[in-house]
């Protein structure tokens, strides 16, 4: 409550979501987190290429 006080009312600006984004994202990062359990090279290549 304190530091509502203190900031500035900001105008909300109408976005889109990014689904597409988060997929890639996510599938980049599990990607690569099996890449350093296994260490098998087509998992890095994977994740090298969803980002």
């Amino acid at each position: 409550p304190f530091l509502m006080k203190l900031l500035k009312k900001e105008v909300r600006i109408k976005g889109h979501f990014d689904i597409k984004g988060i997929i890639l994202m996510s599938v980049g990062i599990v990607f690569f987190m099996l890449f350093t359990t296994s260490y098998s090279i087509s998992f890095l290549i994977v994740s090298v290429l969803s980002f």
